[in-house]
């Protein structure tokens, strides 16, 4: 793992943002269908998120809408390593709900959202980009949309074997022409060979010899 990405999982660590950011880093799913996930949509135990909706604004108003193509419908497997993650961010939600109640709040979760805000209504766009933001530079990495959070997992699915139909299945594309937005991203993948190279054949400082 790159020094980047170390800093930038260390600074997401208990933030109420890990999960999701996780979420869309090793899953590669769009910004607007991780906030779209229901809590039946994953099955936490069993590792696997259904990709069924996505969360849409219209007008300052909320709504939940249906994946129409086969492509973009899809079963992903969740990493073993961001279910901490989750379950922590079960946690926060919790304190959430407490908290409202002893404020004399309601805490409403009109559309069974897994990612809500501070009293259940769903998570903004916006405020997730600053919270992202903050993150980023508290980790001394550059600022970036919290959508390349997705270009970045398309990145890596490609620079370690998955062909551009297995990772056009895990993005849901519904066409490999989508490809053609990510191909910036790929050509990192033709620096993997020299850096083989060098991690198995960088010469071995010698020791040196022992004083007579």
């Amino acid at each position: 793992m790159r020094a980047a990405e170390c800093g930038l999982l260390k600074e997401l660590q208990g933030e109420r943002i890990e999960a999701i950011s996780l979420l869309v880093m090793t899953l590669g799913v769009r910004e607007q269908e991780a906030l779209g996930l229901r809590e039946t949509d994953l099955d936490i135990d069993g590792r696997v998120a259904y990709v069924r909706r996505a969360l849409g604004r219209d007008e300052g108003q909320y709504y939940v809408k249906e994946l129409k193509t086969r492509y973009s419908k899809r079963d992903l497997r969740i990493p073993e390593f961001i279910v901490p993650a989750l379950l922590r961010w079960q946690d926060i939600q919790r304190a959430d709900k407490k908290r409202a109640e002893q404020n004399g709040q309601q805490w409403v979760n009109a559309f069974n959202l897994f990612f809500t805000n501070e009293l259940g209504g769903p998570m903004n766009a916006s405020w997730l980009l600053h919270a992202f933001q903050r993150v980023l530079e508290r980790a001394g990495l550059p600022g970036k949309r919290f959508y390349d959070l997705r270009h970045q997992a398309a990145s890596v699915f490609h620079s370690e074997g998955m062909d551009l139909r297995e990772v056009q299945e895990q993005l849901g594309w519904s066409n490999l022409s989508m490809a053609t937005r990510y191909v910036h991203l790929f050509k990192e993948a033709a620096q993997r060979p020299a850096e083989i190279m060098d991690r198995l054949y960088q010469p071995v400082e010698q020791s040196s010899p022992p004083s007579s």
